[in-house]
């Protein structure tokens, strides 16, 4: 007996020992990984993209599971002229992937690459395929921060029709969705002007203006004061010819979006140089996300320059 027990305490010491070995291990990898990533990043907003690939390549072997890495190497390879190299690496990891919040992180990442490559059918295959299963997702608050996203990214795809109906849907579930209204009323707000400024694009001003009266109406004080309220009659002044008026307000605006739009006004302006310096400081501010991508694409090789 006396040895089974001494038998069972060496076997049970050394299955802790591998344990604590295995957790140890594990933890060095997510720390390197973490420090890998970092480096990445430093390359990445110096412009050495190949350094960056590099860091971020040996960041995702050293731990899989962490994720940050993936968004900085897809927007490294984008940049280095190698988007097909992020389509292949985005595809293989959604193909894989069994997480459901991740799964839709990677068909946004994935669409928007695709509309880079001007593979446009495939985007919206892509898009269309999460706006289908929408129902899926319990909280409307996600619903609604899904189709924002997806709205975006069909319009700097050039993909006005979807990107209105995007914004229609939202529209729709802020008004009979159960969320509180400090979520509900931004949404609401910003799914107006949303709508607002398709409208005017379309050159529908009787549309635009039904939305602004709604926006006025809405149960928030002093509407006129917030941010997309201002955005929309920044847009307005923009289309409208009002060039300078437009300009000071997106001088304010430090997102992409917006020098994306101050851009377009020095150009309708006619101050070409301007335009360019605003380009050119897009250009430079490198940036991860999806969204940064599709817009400096577009800035830079002088597509879809209104929105």
């Amino acid at each position: 007996m006396k040895s089974f027990k001494k038998f069972w305490l060496i076997n049970t010491l050394i299955l802790l020992f591998l344990t604590l070995g295995i957790h140890a291990e594990t933890g060095m990898n997510s720390e390197t990984a973490a420090r890998l990533d970092s480096i990445g990043l430093e390359f990445f907003n110096q412009g050495e993209f190949d350094k960056a690939i590099e860091s971020y390549q040996s960041a995702l072997k050293m731990d899989p599971t962490f994720t940050r890495p993936l968004w900085g190497l897809a927007a490294s390879y984008v940049l280095n002229d190698e988007t097909d190299k992020a389509i292949d690496m985005i595809s293989n990891r959604l193909d894989n992937c069994t997480d459901s919040d991740m799964k839709i992180n990677l068909k946004l990442e994935l669409s928007g690459l695709m509309y880079i490559e001007k593979k446009n059918v495939q985007a919206n295959k892509i898009l269309m395929d999460i706006q289908n299963n929408l129902d899926e997702i319990p909280d409307a608050t996600d619903q609604l921060l899904l189709l924002q996203t997806m709205g975006m990214i069909w319009r700097e795809g050039g993909d006005m029709t979807h990107a209105e109906l995007a914004n229609q849907k939202r529209l729709e579930i802020v008004k009979t969705a159960d969320i509180a209204d400090s979520l509900k009323l931004p949404h609401h707000a910003n799914s107006l002007w949303d709508l607002a400024h398709f409208a005017i694009i379309r050159g529908d001003m009787t549309k635009a203006k039904e939305c602004e009266i709604a926006m006025l109406n809405l149960d928030i004080e002093n509407p006129e004061e917030t941010l997309p309220y201002q955005k929309m009659q920044a847009v307005f002044a923009l289309y409208g010819g009002r060039y300078d008026e437009a300009i000071d307000f997106f001088k304010t605006q430090k997102t992409n979006v917006g020098m994306k739009r101050l851009a377009f006004a020095y150009t309708q302006k006619g101050d070409s140089e301007m335009a360019n310096q605003v380009i050119a400081e897009l250009a430079s501010n490198y940036q991860r996300g999806i969204l940064y991508l599709m817009i400096r694409n577009n800035m830079v090789n002088g597509l879809n320059p209104v929105l």
